[in-house]
């Protein structure tokens, strides 16, 4: 079954609250997102770069955040491409 837009964004949403909580600068959602098969892609940054553009303000190393059809998250590197991700999610969870 595939996960309807508004579904996968209230999951970001989540996700993005988590992050707030656990971490060091407010972070939030770009507004970029796509589908893929299987999943929804969102990404997210620092707000303070998002508000300003200052390159040194930009966080380092998140990649993709996937919010699979069954509603778990993804986290993505930021070498990674979407589709590297959920092809190293279902290649863990074949192992």
């Amino acid at each position: 079954m595939t996960l309807d837009i508004e579904s996968a964004r209230a999951a970001m949403r989540r996700y993005v609250a988590s992050l707030n909580r656990d971490g060091q600068c407010e972070v939030r959602e770009t507004g970029y997102e796509e589908r893929i098969e299987g999943a929804w892609v969102f990404y997210f940054n620092s707000a303070e770069y998002l508000d300003t553009g200052a390159f040194e303000t930009q966080l380092v190393g998140q990649g993709p955040t996937l919010i699979l059809d069954n509603g778990s998250v993804l986290q993505g590197g930021s070498a990674e491409r979407p589709s590297e991700v959920l092809n190293r999610f279902h290649g863990s969870a074949q192992a």
